[in-house]
């Protein structure tokens, strides 16, 4: 069987889906070992593919407009790299081509109620809600995230799609053993995406005080726009000697981060899943402060601090009230680990090899 997947979401800078995707791909030779693998993908995802020693074959292909390459250039790729199914995970399902698995992190209208967003985001959201229907009718398999997700997809297209979670890259279940010298600060993923709700992370780090302890909020993630944003905003709130806003980081430093902070305090509005830099927190045994949003708080009561509602003064007493007990940060840690064990990305090959396999065999 040879499996043909969209890789062209992975970049130099590995985020979100392409992180996924490179999981998957390392995956899947230990759990369909019969099967060949060809990942369709940029020049530079490629190029990073081949630096993640990934065990695939590796197609470049051309990537124009986002739509055109879903609807048509995917599925024609597939069949010239003679794949008898494809997979993707860009939420748009095309015309012709082998059979596809089609896999939904979160429906894109979840991301279209969002404010403030830059205009091609908005209008890309919203052509995906428009498409999304058409493409569940012409996918021959459909997968969900979370249980939130495959509610969402059952109750507004009919479709009944089994749950397959992300993993954890296996980096961070490595125990941290540099030295640091950061002293005490919480821990904040900034990339600029609305639904991370950095504006309220800010306010409430001003509104607790703790500053004046010598905590400091450390960002990460940060684009050099939305970095020039935050600067701006701490400013304002007179918080340039407390907060400090990483742009990028490594994996190696990440996960150092990670280990050393008080909290990870990632408040979205909602999550495909829990949300990757969540998980990989918990991997650390890392406390989390969430917000009871959809596919986030399903599956995390009772190991992380959950907010009821998105208030800055909440998340400040909540802040506080963490950094005084170190009993609830050891209970919430012990907790996040024994939940992070149980995700790896050879449990969600499995599951997408299984789902395929069970197609295939009909």
């Amino acid at each position: 069987m040879r499996l043909a997947v969209d890789a062209t979401l992975v970049a130099r800078r590995l985020k979100g889906t392409g992180r996924v995707l490179v999981g998957l791909l390392r995956a899947f030779p230990a759990v369909a070992p019969d099967w060949e693998l060809v990942a369709l993908a940029t020049r530079e995802g490629s190029t990073v593919l081949e630096e993640s020693t990934v065990s695939a074959e590796i197609m470049t292909v051309p990537v124009g407009s986002g739509a055109i390459w879903e609807l048509h250039g995917f599925p024609h790729a597939a069949v010239d790299a003679k794949a008898d199914f494809a997979m993707t995970l860009r939420e748009i399902v095309g015309f012709g081509g082998p059979p596809t698995l089609l896999h939904i992190a979160e429906p894109p209208s979840w991301r279209t109620g969002q404010g403030g967003r830059p205009l091609k985001h908005q209008l890309k959201d919203r052509l995906l809600s428009s498409m999304l229907s058409g493409s569940v009718r012409r996918a021959d398999l459909v997968t969900a995230a979370s249980a939130s997700t495959a509610d969402w997809l059952r109750e507004h297209h009919g479709v009944i799609a089994p749950v397959v979670p992300p993993g954890i890259d296996a980096f961070f279940f490595e125990p941290d053993k540099s030295s640091s010298d950061e002293g005490e600060y919480f821990l904040h993923a900034a990339s600029g995406d609305q639904r991370d709700n950095t504006n309220v992370v800010l306010r409430a780090f001003a509104e607790s005080h703790l500053s004046s302890y010598g905590v400091r909020l450390i960002t990460v993630g940060a684009t050099e726009d939305f970095a020039r944003a935050l600067r701006s905003s701490v400013s304002e709130l007179s918080l340039d000697q407390h907060v400090e806003i990483a742009n990028w980081v490594s994996d190696a430093r990440l996960r150092q981060l990670y280990r050393g902070a008080i909290a990870l305090v990632q408040p979205a509005s909602f999550e495909g899943f829990v949300g990757l830099q969540q998980l990989e927190a918990m991997a650390q045994g890392t406390p989390l402060i969430v917000l009871d949003a959809v596919g986030v708080s399903e599956v995390l009561a009772g190991i992380a601090l959950i907010l009821p509602t998105l208030d800055y003064r909440q998340l400040a007493a909540a802040m506080v009230d963490l950094y005084s007990d170190a009993k609830t940060r050891e209970r919430l840690a012990r907790g996040g680990r024994r939940f992070a064990a149980g995700f790896t990305w050879e449990r969600s090959a499995q599951a997408f090899a299984e789902c395929i396999g069970g197609f295939m065999a009909r």
